[in-house]
């Protein structure tokens, strides 16, 4: 198992997007056990609530990219979601893969994986997500194995108002006015890191990590060229839809600087 203090402060993290989008049907328990057997050291997965309360784990607002039905998550209780096939839209191999409990995650990878948990919402807070997520963080002893992520900044200051020792984590879209909006928040909840897309990776993007002491970890980050500049740019993760090339990817990069992925990384195993 990693230890997760020492990996976190010291290890370029590789995360799989939604477990393994790319290999798998997104957020269901095979993506997230892809992203283990590729080698990665965490998941990236989506939480939110369905109308009984539970935490599921879901992208998407609605369920019609991934199933036939288009109301929202909010609209269906946890029996009438696990009634759904989340898998055939992906191959006909994964037919009648359902969509996960969050706890269900917690239980299975809690203790193999670091756990990049996004907290979705539009709403100032979210229907009382953040509680029942970071409740459910301490149940299990993980708080030193998870980070919350979130394109809302109010959702991140619920999270940090319930437990500051949280490793919290700020997502980014290509939109002029969204990494402005969000900077006002920083100095309230100082990021342990920042997730822009890959279309944001520059200097600029690495120095705004730099300077306020945040983690740059890029989300879909998919292709070679987009792997390898966020290595350049000093990234300390990256978050793939397809695990088992950012692996590679990564340790052919390793391997041209003559760098040791035991040494380099400094991950320590027990």
């Amino acid at each position: 198992m990693i230890k997760f203090a020492q990996s976190m402060s010291e290890k370029i993290l590789l995360f799989g997007h939604r477990g393994a989008r790319g290999e798998a049907p997104e957020n269901t328990m095979p993506a997230f056990q892809k992203a283990l057997d590729a080698g990665m050291d965490g998941i990236e997965l989506d939480a939110r609530i369905c109308r009984t309360g539970e935490v599921v784990v879901v992208h998407d607002a609605t369920l019609a990219r991934i199933t036939a039905r288009r109301l929202p998550v909010m609209a269906y209780s946890l029996s009438e979601l696990k009634k759904l096939d989340v898998g055939s839209h992906f191959s006909e191999k994964y037919q009648g893969e359902r969509i996960p409990l969050l706890e269900d995650v917690l239980e299975l990878f809690g203790d193999k994986l670091i756990l990049d948990i996004e907290l979705k919402g539009k709403n100032i807070y979210a229907f009382g997500l953040e509680d029942r997520v970071i409740r459910m963080i301490h149940q299990r002893g993980l708080q030193e194995r998870v980070i919350l992520s979130s394109f809302n900044p109010l959702i991140l200051l619920k999270a940090v108002s319930l437990d500051p020792s949280l490793k919290i984590g700020l997502n980014f879209l290509n939109d002029f006015w969204q990494p402005l909006r969000k900077l006002w928040f920083f100095p309230f909840m100082r990021p342990y890191s920042v997730h822009p897309e890959p279309s944001m990776l520059d200097e600029k993007m690495a120095e705004f990590a730099r300077k306020r002491k945040a983690k740059l970890i890029p989300w879909q980050v998919n292709e070679e060229k987009d792997i390898c500049r966020a290595l350049e740019l000093g990234a300390g993760g990256l978050i793939s839809d397809f695990p088992t090339r950012l692996k590679k990817v990564y340790n052919e990069w390793c391997a041209r600087r003559g760098l040791s992925q035991s040494t380099s990384a400094k991950v320590a195993r027990a």
